[in-house]
């Protein structure tokens, strides 16, 4: 069966450059643990190139930083730029360092799910969701997984949930459609 939902609601596209910045530099904490809300922590200068904010990352990391965030830039800054090797990499070495990330495992298994990894793609997101169930877009991108698994049915119960809960910012008719797809 082949599944081609728009992943739109799952990832920002490598074009979307001030996305990705915002992401990495507005919302410091985007990446916390469970529970938590990502608090903006400084006011960062928008930086000129992808190469300053992987400077940036690399002189955190250079001067000791025993923080998983600087992974997290370096990883977005790869896969923005195509490098999908480096940014899992990156991914993995901040969940060594904190594993509790849920946003990290759910950016972690869109790019195996992009490489067509479906088993590291699955691992990741009931990562993501086993830390946080409600995240929505991880467990509609788990449904996808699933089904081009052909474990239709656990797709169906998954969307199912995401229906259930009603989530603002997510078009019920599109989870309807979405639905029907997994016949």
């Amino acid at each position: 069966m082949s599944v081609n939902h728009d992943r739109g609601i799952h990832r920002c596209r490598a074009g979307a450059l001030a996305i990705v910045f915002i992401i990495i530099f507005g919302m410091a904490g985007c990446a916390g643990k469970a529970g938590e809300d990502p608090v903006p922590v400084s006011v960062v200068p928008v930086p000129q190139s992808l190469d300053e904010v992987r400077r940036g990352a690399q002189r955190e990391l250079a001067s000791g930083s025993k923080e998983a965030s600087p992974h997290v830039t370096l990883a977005k800054v790869s896969e923005a730029e195509g490098d999908l090797a480096a940014a899992e990499q990156a991914y993995q070495r901040s969940l060594a360092i904190d594993p509790e990330q849920p946003t990290v495992h759910h950016d972690l298994a869109v790019l195996y799910f992009d490489r067509g990894d479906l088993a590291g793609a699955e691992r990741s997101l009931r990562s993501a969701l086993n830390l946080n169930p409600a995240l929505h877009g991880s467990r509609l991108l788990l449904a996808d997984v699933l089904a081009q698994a052909g474990r239709i049915e656990e797709a169906r119960r998954h969307v199912t949930l995401v229906m259930e809960a009603e989530p603002q910012g997510i078009d019920p008719e599109m989870l309807r459609e979405r639905l029907e797809s997994y016949r």
